[in-house]
């Protein structure tokens, strides 16, 4: 195991110099000039719209060493980064670790949210359609998870945005109103439950509970997200961008933390159902591979209990895609969405890396590839790692060797 994680180690500085020089290169060779956009863009708005002359694009294309050839630029890039020095951004005229510093909290935040979401979802679903594979329920998961997946997010972003969003907005007591038939029915049929074969404690989760309690958390973020305006009555919609309201200071801790999550409840809503969907899938598919090995029906005929079977010796070998999925989880932290930060304005890493390709900033471009492709070998290794927990058949001495 240390010969092979050393090996590992020493390939991450090697993989890095290739993906760098290629992202480097390809960032350079692609269609349009950096010295027209920033230099361009500072004259109009200095000399009333007058185009900048050849002598001022020259200038600027030598003080950044754009006018050498591309290996001579990126010797000199890496050797700034050998020095700790991300170089410094064209469009923003600041060093590129504080512009990435700024932007990196929010998104680093709102993904974290997501994948625990995503992962407490996503995994007990997977178990359970796999444990009661082509009944009414799994049928039911099915189709619903398949709709999810495929509706694009920006078009979830724009409906949400048209629905939840607009003035004027119920008022919160329509949900209430909404949801008591809901709860009159699911209290009607679990008593009813046990003449048709249902167990009453898991439609009372399932049918009642699950829901009342997404219900009241909903009504206590919209509370919560507007009572920074108290001269306005308390509606149930949320707000259009992400930007906090300027009287949050005057909030306590635990109202404050609401009031963020009020804000940022559409965005993560429309990062969480794809993924969702999508491993919920794979986890269904690899646990219904393990339960057909010849282990678990070894397991069945022991006597040991279902549960037991299902938990402890068929979902340990079903992670193991789970976990391939895992090692992209550290890029995707930094990564942020583009689409979805534009649409709800976070001015998040996603965000940041479209505005720097369309300004040209090659720092900044470059700066983001280093830092997601480091992630992405260091998430990689860690999954390889983990594979050996989950599964201690998995050696790595005998490939080493």
């Amino acid at each position: 195991m240390r010969s092979y994680i050393l090996k590992r180690l020493l390939l991450i500085p090697i993989n890095l110099l290739g993906i760098t020089f290629i992202a480097f290169g390809v960032m350079r060779l692609a269609p349009g000039d950096p010295a027209a956009v920033i230099v361009g863009s500072g004259v109009s708005g200095q000399m009333g719209g007058k185009t900048p002359t050849r002598e001022a694009l020259e200038k600027w294309r030598r003080d950044h060493l754009l006018d050498r050839p591309v290996p001579v630029q990126y010797v000199h890039w890496l050797g700034k980064l050998c020095r700790g020095d991300l170089d410094d951004s064209y469009f923003f005229k600041r060093p590129v670790l504080d512009v990435i510093l700024e932007r990196v909290l929010v998104t680093i935040c709102i993904n974290v949210v997501v994948f625990i979401l995503i992962y407490l979802m996503a995994i007990p679903i997977g178990i359970y359609s796999a444990w009661r594979p082509y009944t009414v329920a799994d049928h039911t998961l099915t189709v619903t998870l398949f709709v999810l997946y495929s509706m694009p997010s920006f078009w979830t972003a724009t409906m949400l945005l048209l629905g939840v969003c607009r003035e004027p907005a119920p008022s919160l007591m329509w949900l209430g109103f909404l949801f008591l038939p809901y709860l009159l029915i699911a209290i009607y049929a679990m008593d009813a439950a046990p003449t048709r074969g249902w167990k009453t404690g898991s439609f009372l989760v399932v049918g009642v509970l699950l829901p009342a309690i997404f219900v009241s958390l909903l009504v206590l973020l919209c509370w919560a997200g507007q009572q920074a305006m108290p001269d306005r009555p308390v509606q149930l919609r949320f707000p259009i961008g992400a930007s906090e309201s300027h009287e949050i200071d005057a909030l306590s801790t635990i109202v404050m933390i609401l009031h963020r999550g009020w804000h940022y409840t559409l965005p993560v809503f429309c990062l969480v159902y794809g993924g969702f969907a999508f491993l919920s899938r794979q986890m269904r598919a690899g646990m219904m591979e393990c339960v057909r090995q010849d282990y678990i029906r070894t397991a069945r005929a022991k006597g040991l209990p279902e549960s037991r079977v299902i938990l402890k010796h068929a979902l340990r070998n079903s992670l193991i895609p789970i976990i391939t999925l895992l090692g992209t989880l550290l890029p995707a932290l930094l990564g942020g969405s583009v689409i979805i930060e534009a649409i709800f304005g976070i001015r998040g890493m996603g965000l940041l890396i479209y505005e720097a390709i369309i300004n040209r900033d090659y720092p900044i471009v470059t700066a983001e590839v280093f830092v997601a492709a480091v992630l992405t070998l260091v998430g990689l290794l860690i999954s390889d790692l983990l594979y050996v927990l989950v599964n201690p058949t998995i050696s790595y001495d005998k490939a080493a060797s």
